[in-house]
């Protein structure tokens, strides 16, 4: 018999082969579970984003329009904000078990997501006093955070003015 003819792979050949198809696998696998990571990273920062962009803007709506009925605090204030609004009455805004709350006339609505947790919600008034001669003004401090395995936190600030001049 000669083997000049036969056909197929050796030992080696099949060995280099799969060692080299092992290393490709593994470093595709690790590409794909670091990507899914990140993934999972921009899908909580996404989540804390949007919490808290509609729980700021809901409560700079209300407290543009409304009359300050909370005393003039330094920072970083008091957990908890209450306000005279035009069209809805009494409103409250504090911090209950990791949730900003609303409350309206005696009724309770929660403004952030399950899947967020508000660590810290403080509120700093000024010119809340009549006849002070400051334009009234509160400066939210919140501090939000989200995830379990990799926990992304936000820190923000904002400050609104009412629209009640009351520089007198």
């Amino acid at each position: 018999m000669d083997n000049k003819y036969e056909k197929g792979f050796t030992l080696i050949e099949m060995l280099v082969t799969v060692s080299v198809f092992t290393v490709l696998m593994t470093i595709v696998g690790a590409i794909f579970t670091q990507t899914l990571n990140l993934q999972r990273i921009a899908f909580s920062l996404q989540t804390l984003e949007e919490n808290s962009r509609f729980s700021l803007e809901v409560m700079a709506r209300e407290i543009r329009f409304g009359k300050l009925t909370s005393p003039s605090t330094a920072c970083p204030g008091s957990d908890s904000l209450s306000l005279v609004h035009p069209v809805n009455g009494d409103i409250a805004y504090s911090l209950v078990d990791g949730r900003v709350v609303r409350n309206v006339n005696g009724i309770d609505a929660i403004l952030t997501s399950t899947k967020v947790d508000v660590t810290s919600l403080n509120f700093c008034v000024t010119g809340a006093e009549s006849g002070d001669g400051k334009q009234p003004m509160v400066t939210i401090l919140m501090s939000m955070e989200t995830g379990i395995k990799n926990p992304q936190r936000i820190n923000l600030q904002t400050t609104i003015t009412t629209r009640l001049l009351d520089v007198l």
